[in-house]
């Protein structure tokens, strides 16, 4: 075997273990089937349809995972005065009316700001079990 497939092959591995890492630690815990309510969320960025990075009044940085039975109507720069969610273990539903209200100008128009954040280090963020 020569020293470049040598290297190769250690890279693949790495890869390899570092993404079965990252999907390891994006396992949702246990369904809690309970209400949870938070307020002045910041939603930082949109990763997906369902799955975006948030930041809680508290300043905690963490991923939010929607049930696939409701799309969220809100995207990165918004901040939502409240969000209301039934946690499922794996993902939070929404589908119930006034689950969460967006923050909005007099016009009635969504307020989009720009968020200074830090990423949250690898196995830190919360995911999606914030408690």
């Amino acid at each position: 075997m020569s020293r470049l497939s040598q290297v190769l092959s250690a890279i693949l591995i790495i890869a390899i273990v570092w993404f079965i890492d990252d999907i390891w630690r994006q396992r949702p815990g246990p369904p809690n089937d309970e209400y949870v309510t938070r307020y002045n969320v910041q939603v930082l960025r949109t990763i997906n349809d369902y799955k975006y990075l948030m930041r809680d009044a508290d300043g905690t940085i963490f991923h939010a995972i929607f049930c696939t039975n409701y799309e969220p109507q809100f995207d990165a720069g918004m901040t939502l005065n409240m969000l209301r969610y039934m946690d499922r273990g794996d993902c939070w539903d929404i589908r119930r009316p006034n689950s969460y209200t967006i923050r909005r100008d007099k016009n009635g128009i969504a307020v989009r700001e720009n968020f200074q954040y830090e990423e949250p280090r690898r196995g830190t963020a919360e995911t999606p079990n914030p408690r």
